[in-house]
Order: structure tokens, then sequence, then C-alpha cells
């Protein structure tokens, strides 16, 4: 008798656990640039509605300092990602997939 209340419990519970799997992708955010990233935003592609996820106090140094980052991917895996840097400059990398990359390293030539 056991043993069909074992079965049923262990036949839901790979749905259990796939359920919650595509809701958070986790991102290794590495910067090789010469400046600290003050702060990191990520937003749904195109709506300009950037989320900040918080870094540690003072930012992430330049020079090869990392993290890793947890970002939603409700509504797809395709976000605009935004990069302050503490001297004032925004780096604004688009279309960045989140499902299909887990590292993001801004570039260290920013431009002018």
């Amino acid at each position: 008798m056991l043993l069909r209340p074992a079965f049923v419990f262990l036949s839901i519970l790979p749905c259990v656990a796939c359920a919650g799997t595509s809701t958070v992708r986790y991102v290794k955010l590495v910067n090789t640039t010469k400046d600290s990233i003050a702060t990191f935003g990520v937003a749904r592609a195109g709506s300009g509605d950037f989320r900040n996820i918080e870094l540690e106090a003072g930012g992430l140094r330049g020079g090869g300092d990392s993290t890793i980052v947890a970002i939603a991917s409700e509504g797809g895996c395709i976000r605009d990602l935004r990069t302050v840097f503490a001297d004032g400059h925004v780096l604004i990398h688009p279309d960045f997939d989140i499902c299909k990359y887990d590292r993001y390293q801004p570039p260290r030539n920013r431009g002018g």
C-alpha cells in the first residue's frame, strides 16, 4: 500500500523541479576595464526599464574583479544590459541572451 503513494509522489517530483528552473539565470559579471563598475542594470530588451542589480559597496573594481548576478528570465531570454562606471560613463549592451551566455564582460575600450 505504501508503494502507490510513493509512486505518485515520485512521478510528480520532476514536474515540480522543472517549474522553477527557467525563472532565474546566473551570469558572471567580469570587469577587466580600468574603472570600477558603479551600477549594473538589466531590462527586458527594448523596454528601457532598467532594474539595478545590487553590487558590493564601492561597486565592482576594475582589473578583473567579478561577481555572479541573478537575472529573472520571465518573458524571455533577451535582455539589455546597462553598465555605469565610476567615472560616469554609461555602456548599454542591447539584446544579450541570458539563456545562451553565462558570462558578461564589458569591453575594455568603451569608446569616446
